[in-house]
């Protein structure tokens, strides 16, 4: 029996349709809502790859003295690390427009930028390919891996580069063998300076929240004391003074790296930005240059699989704890 009223049942049906009809319509806002938020956010990525990438190579590579650290290779490739492809017309606009306003003529400045795409793009390939879906390693193959991939993919790309340079230069055979050699080191030292760390911030940064200020005293002591050593490297001019405190700044580097792989990342990030800061402010000479760039690597090297055993030390007992339960 239909206890409604025909007042009562036109209004029914008119929800009825209105039900029926809001799924489609909210589905087509939803997906309308969607593309351009992805868009806006593809554009302002590009837009900032763009700008990371004209800016970096003004400063750190496209200068008469470059820098220890090349800010544009590390910049980029942490980018496609983060954002994907997506992000590669801007890094390759970029880089064309620093070319060009150093005066390169536009067949130079695309097949450099080319090269520098192609740089950011290949490494994270070749990570995801040979090493694995992360740069945060728990074993030292994984690193051993990623450290080969690395200098093959820069050692082609830097030489290239060097050689394409000599072009808008025209500098000796001789200089073009050691600008490749120095674009080569800055390019690996920024991929450990700039985008490892920033990979590491974008995975743990969540996670900082939960740190205590008594955690955080004896690092903060460490880092403070590297920073003080760091700023005498570029300071001093007796050699031996010099030598001295890179010793000191890699048994320092070695003990924040003994406190985890953010700590250890960190005292890397900390070395090479202030020695770059240093290299920018005080103009060094190219072997001085090329000294800063070996006690990087060096640093790397030290760094490097100290945090990669604390990492496999943490997933080992992390596995165990899990087992137990």
């Amino acid at each position: 029996m239909n206890h409604l009223s025909s007042g009562d049942e036109s209004k029914w049906e008119e929800m009825k349709k209105i039900v029926i009809h809001y799924p489609a319509v909210w589905q087509t806002n939803l997906t309308k809502e969607f593309y351009i938020l992805h868009y806006a956010r593809l554009f302002l990525a590009n837009i900032f790859s763009f700008l990371m990438q004209y800016s970096g190579l003004l400063l750190a590579t496209l200068v008469p003295a470059p820098l220890p650290v090349s800010f544009s290779a590390g910049m980029s490739c942490a980018l496609v690390f983060l954002r994907g492809k997506g992000v590669v017309p801007g890094i390759l606009l970029g880089g064309i427009a620093a070319y060009l306003s150093v005066g390169a003529d536009l067949k130079l400045a695309f097949l450099c930028s080319a090269l520098a795409t192609f740089q950011s793009v290949m490494i994270p390939e070749c990570c995801y390919r040979y090493v694995g879906p992360s740069v945060i390693f728990h074993h030292q193959k994984e690193g051993g891996r990623f450290l080969l991939c690395v200098i093959t993919v820069v050692a082609m790309v830097s030489f290239c580069t060097s050689w394409l340079i000599n072009n808008l230069f025209g500098s000796m055979p001789t200089f073009v063998g050691m600008r490749g050699l120095k674009m080569m080191l800055a390019d690996i030292n920024s991929l450990f300076v700039i985008t490892l760390p920033m990979m590491t911030l974008d995975a743990y940064f969540p996670s900082l929240s939960f740190l205590k200020k008594k955690q955080l005293m004896y690092p903060a002591l460490l880092l403070g004391v590297l920073s003080l050593v760091t700023l005498l490297i570029g300071g001093l001019g007796t050699p031996l003074l010099i030598v001295c405190c890179m010793i000191v700044s890699l048994v320092l580097s070695a003990l924040c790296a003994s406190l985890g792989w953010c700590t250890g990342l960190f005292a890397i990030f900390l070395s090479g930005i202030l020695l770059s800061l240093e290299a920018l402010i005080h103009t060094v000479s190219f072997s001085m240059s090329l000294l800063i760039q070996g006690y990087l690597l060096c640093l790397i090297m030290v760094v490097l699989p100290i945090v990669i055993s604390g990492q496999n030390n943490r997933y080992k007992q992390e596995e165990s704890n899990f087992s137990s339960y």
